[in-house]
């Protein structure tokens, strides 16, 4: 549990993943100051104000902005009568009905994260029928420490405050909410 913090903002900036991309020396220090600034404990919301414990504090909804967005596309479309569509956001998909080029509900290929991969570019085929589907990996979202040559992560433990680097290379979910799919 608390593993979903969009109040890392600040760590990701520091890691380089931000909207700056910047990059800095990683400090243990540094990461130990800057995760007094993470916390959902710290953010509140008074008379539709967000109200900040800490200034340092920054909020970072990428995590589930795209998903959220391939919803709100998907809800005007269904507003305005459309049967068959498939919005795709950055690899964030949500589907309804057929694709009638092909006259078969729509079908994705899910990218094989392996690093050595031959031609095998596509691991997955899968068929969406009225739902969505979410994919995230470390295998793409990436900076390596020119110094140092340790590799860090876009997926940032907000418990620690570390990049945190798996034997997971990608996972995909499908809901039919692309925002639900997103946030897992």
């Amino acid at each position: 549990a608390g593993l979903f913090d969009p109040t890392i903002g600040e760590l990701l900036e520091y890691y380089g993943f931000g909207p700056k991309k910047e990059i800095n020396d990683i400090d243990q220090n540094q990461i130990l100051l800057i995760l007094k600034s993470v916390g959902f404990d710290k953010v509140s919301i008074v008379n539709n104000k967000v109200l900040k414990q800490n200034l340092l504090t920054k909020l970072d909804f990428n995590a589930i902005a795209k998903g959220y967005a391939v919803d709100i596309i998907a809800e005007m479309l269904d507003t305005n009568g459309v049967t068959d569509y498939m919005i795709n956001i950055g690899g964030e998909l949500r589907s309804k009905g057929k694709n009638h080029f092909k006259d078969s509900f729509w079908k994705i290929g899910i990218e094989n994260p392996e690093p050595k991969k031959q031609n095998d570019i596509i691991s997955k085929k899968v068929k969406l029928n009225n739902v969505s589907i979410a994919s995230s990996g470390n295998y793409r979202n990436y900076r390596v420490d020119p110094k140092t040559g340790i590799k860090y992560v876009h997926t940032i433990n907000p418990l620690n405050g570390k990049s945190q680097q798996s034997n997971i290379l990608s996972a995909s979910v499908i809901s039919k909410s692309c925002f639900v799919a997103d946030a897992y």
